[in-house]
């Protein structure tokens, strides 16, 4: 059963769809909200429109870490969080998941 203090992992092998099922739509002050945790997490807001696929592994790390930041859900769906951040944007994420309410 899930309740308020689960945590779930999504695990499968590459290609089978995980990634796509965490692209969650987000609310109507979406780019707002982005480009002050782009801000945050030192990531050029220009980078913001731009596919994920013509960033680096860093910055498409920090633009992960900036929806991140953004989030307004119950549930995060996390893939591979940590893959390509430094030490100061991966203290930004352990302090991200220690201050939200529910599962540990």
């Amino acid at each position: 059963m899930v309740d308020d203090h689960s945590r779930i992992g999504l695990v499968g092998p590459n290609r089978s769809g995980k990634s796509t099922l965490l692209r969650v739509p987000a609310g109507a002050d979406a780019q707002a909200r982005l480009e002050a945790a782009a801000d945050a997490v030192v990531l050029d807001r220009t980078l913001l429109d731009r596919p994920l696929s013509a960033l680096s592994g860093g910055q498409a790390a920090r633009a992960g870490l900036a929806v991140l930041l953004t989030a307004r859900f119950d549930v995060l769906l996390l893939d591979e969080p940590t893959n390509h951040l430094d030490d100061e944007r991966l203290a930004i994420l352990v302090t991200l998941l220690s201050d939200r309410e529910g599962g540990s």
